[in-house]
């Protein structure tokens, strides 16, 4: 009929892209990649390669299960935090044998971490887009703890060259900051 030309169902499609098929599921892919930033780090646009993997990897679902991703990344941070939990503080830098064995496994959280940001760097971008990753203020904290981690090692590897520096600068506040993202990690698994 005459009357029933640019009207639309209740859903909001018109009939001609109902008869197509997928207009519903093409209409939500366009709305997801417009939330992305065209290109991250000034040089990966959506279709490259690298940048796809990430994305793939960052965003892998299962139908009825959390994110594999955010999983892996709460076990560690669970792990993490049991691992500083047990570590025994001696004073005038003694240590014991576990507390060796500890500091040694710090080393393989920071690379689970380091490759966390920078697999979600790649992915969301770092700073221009609206959704980039330190636009986040859990991604941030993230990063910060990642570089704090980082600026630990140079300060330890500092203090064996030059006995002037102490050890006891960093150790303590680097463990207080590098706990919270557990919470955030639980809350982002609750949610979904």
């Amino acid at each position: 009929p005459v009357g029933d030309v640019g009207k639309s169902d209740t859903l909001g499609s018109t009939g001609s892209a109902r008869k197509r098929g997928g207009g519903a599921k093409k209409a939500m892919q366009a709305n997801k990649s417009a939330l992305r930033a065209p290109r991250a780090l000034c040089c990966l646009t959506l279709s490259n390669p690298i940048r796809m993997a990430a994305l793939a990897l960052v965003e892998w679902k299962y139908p009825l299960f959390p994110p594999p991703f955010d999983i892996f990344i709460l076990l560690a941070i669970f792990a993490n935090c049991v691992a500083m939990g047990v570590t025994k503080p001696y004073p005038d830098d003694d240590s014991n044998h576990t507390n060796h064995q500890l500091e040694q496994v710090e080393y393989v959280f920071l690379v689970i971490f380091t490759i966390e940001t920078f697999t979600k760097i790649l992915a969301y971008g770092l700073v221009m887009h609206p959704s980039a990753y330190i636009r986040s203020g859990w991604n941030l904290l993230d990063f910060i703890i990642v570089i704090v981690g980082y600026l630990k090692i140079y300060h330890w590897k500092l203090s064996l060259v030059n006995k002037t520096y102490g050890a006891t600068l960093m150790p303590s506040s680097v463990q207080v900051v590098q706990c919270p993202p557990c919470c955030r990690k639980t809350r982002r698994i609750i949610r979904n």
